[in-house]
């Protein structure tokens, strides 16, 4: 049983273009970012620019690195810790442009006015709730939530958007994934079809039958091949509940019993087809006399 696991190759085209586009998009929305902060006072608005801010430089990295062919999360990982905290510290320094109009637009970002900025900020506040400003420890720990989201999200993205894909180390090419090919029924009791599965039995999957749309727990498998050669295939099987709240919005919960198996390419076309068809129900007895029954049209004659 073998299982993919990136190679870890690092191509230097790869690396400058990853280092550009996390540097481009840290600057260029760190600007944005601070402005929105200073400008439009609102928690909502501003929770959803400090997320949008982390998953946007995340994602530039992210697929920026996968174009650029590198195969090591970890470096990808690295890169959005990196720049999102030049994101965040461009834009503490915009804030500082922003709110006090701080006439040098490059000493603004020299660390000692920063620090400055960052003193007077914690004492005295520049935002809050109502008349009263937010300042000292409540105002640190929302520096600290921001800093975390935006970082955090930053490293997170960066190193998922490739963490589980498979590349073709022959032909020098990410793998086609083909999402969601099967769904297959399981239900309580078959705690042991699920431990065959961890062992890497495929062949338990046909004893399984094709689940119906409506099903809300079902066994999802995916499969990753190379376009041009045989060297390459993996099949991913999850355990998908999906839940539904008062509101009607369906929420997913997957969790991953084999990820990127190897496989041979002869299996795909049978993986695709695999599980048994559900059996059909079965039809109520017809309503009337029992086959046979020669009753007289007329009973009382």
């Amino acid at each position: 049983m073998e299982y993919y696991r990136h190679s870890g190759a690092v191509s230097p085209v790869g690396l400058v273009m990853t280092f550009l586009a996390g540097l481009a998009t840290a600057c260029v929305l760190a600007i944005v970012y601070s402005l929105l902060i200073v400008h439009v006072p609102f928690i909502y608005v501003n929770f959803l620019a400090t997320a949008g801010f982390g998953v946007a430089i995340g994602m530039a990295i992210g697929h920026t690195a996968k174009a650029g062919k590198i195969r090591n999360p970890m470096v990808i990982g690295v890169f959005g810790l990196i720049f999102g905290l030049m994101g965040l510290y461009i834009a503490w320094g915009v804030d500082l442009i922003a709110r006090v109009g701080f006439p040098d637009y490059v000493l603004a970002f020299h660390p000692r006015w920063l620090a400055h900025h960052i003193a007077i900020f914690y004492e005295e506040g520049y935002w809050g709730f109502g008349e009263k400003p937010v300042t000292g420890i409540v105002l640190a720990i929302v520096w600290l939530i921001e800093a975390g989201v935006i970082i955090g999200l930053a490293t997170l993205i960066a190193y998922g958007v490739t963490a589980t894909l498979t590349f073709c180390e022959r032909c020098g090419t990410w793998n086609q994934l083909e999402e969601d090919v099967r769904r297959l029924v399981i239900g309580p009791g078959q705690e042991a079809v699920l431990e065959r599965l961890k062992t890497g039995d495929l062949t338990v999957l046909m004893e399984l039958s094709v689940a119906p749309p409506e099903a809300s727990v079902y066994l999802r498998v995916d499969l990753a091949h190379c376009a041009t050669c045989s060297d390459s295939a993996y099949v991913t099987v999850q355990m998908v509940t999906e839940t539904v709240d008062k509101d009607g919005d369906v929420s997913t919960n997957a969790n991953a019993l084999l990820t990127n198996l190897l496989i041979a390419e002869s299996d795909l076309a049978h993986l695709r087809e695999i599980g048994q068809p559900m059996p059909e129900p079965e039809s109520p007895p017809p309503i009337g006399p029992p086959p046979g029954y020669a009753g007289s049209e007329n009973p009382g004659a």
